[in-house]
Parts: C-alpha cells; sequence; structure tokens
C-alpha cells in the first residue's frame, strides 16, 4: 500500500467512534492521565503529527483535540494488548496506524 494510496486517519472506523470529541480541547498531561497514556508518548505524536495542537490557553498549556488523543490511546493500548514490538512505531507519518510490511503483503 503506498503513502498516497492510504484513507486519512480522519476517515478510518478507529478514528470514527471519536468523532464526537472533535470539539473537545485538552492539555496534554489532562490527556495523558485521562487516556492513560505516558505524557513522554503524547509529546511524541505531537512531535511526529498524529496529534496537533490546536491552540494554547490563557496559562499557555498546549490544547490539543481530544478525538486524536482518544484515537491514538485506541490504537495504543489496542497495539500493547496484541503485544506488538515496542520498538515498531505505533502510527505511520499521516497518523494512521502502522503496519509492518508483511502484514500489508498478507492484505493484498
Amino acid at each position: 500500500m503506498t503513502e498516497e494510496s492510504r484513507t486519512p486517519k480522519e476517515n478510518l472506523p478507529e478514528y470514527q467512534q471519536f468523532a464526537h470529541l472533535k470539539t473537545n480541547f485538552m492539555g496534554v498531561r489532562e490527556a495523558a492521565e485521562q487516556y492513560k497514556v505516558p505524557v513522554m508518548t503524547l509529546h511524541d505524536w505531537v512531535k511526529k503529527g498524529p496529534i496537533l495542537i490546536e491552540s494554547r490557553d490563557a496559562g499557555y498549556r498546549r490544547l490539543v483535540n481530544e478525538a486524536d488523543v482518544a484515537y491514538c490511546a485506541y490504537v495504543y493500548h489496542r497495539k500493547k494488548k496484541n503485544k506488538k514490538s515496542s520498538r515498531s512505531p505505533t502510527f505511520n507519518a499521516d497518523g494512521t496506524p502502522f503496519k509492518p510490511k508483511s502484514q500489508n503483503m498478507l492484505e493484498r
């Protein structure tokens, strides 16, 4: 599957189940606590792109979209539950869940 042929993350069923949260914003620490994801992991996702900084509040906290956080946490916890290697990335550059090449070949 090529980069161009991937479905945008917002159109994936995994993301759609959290679409109702799209108008909610929260701080990174609050998101980490609520979705039980390490703060550094969330910072990595912000840095690499699956989660975007939507704005900043009066205290200059970075606010993220709750739908993005919920989706990323869902993929993260599903990967951990399936005991996938922690060395493989969780997401592709476009925010879609990472699939090893061997799995992509099986789906053809």
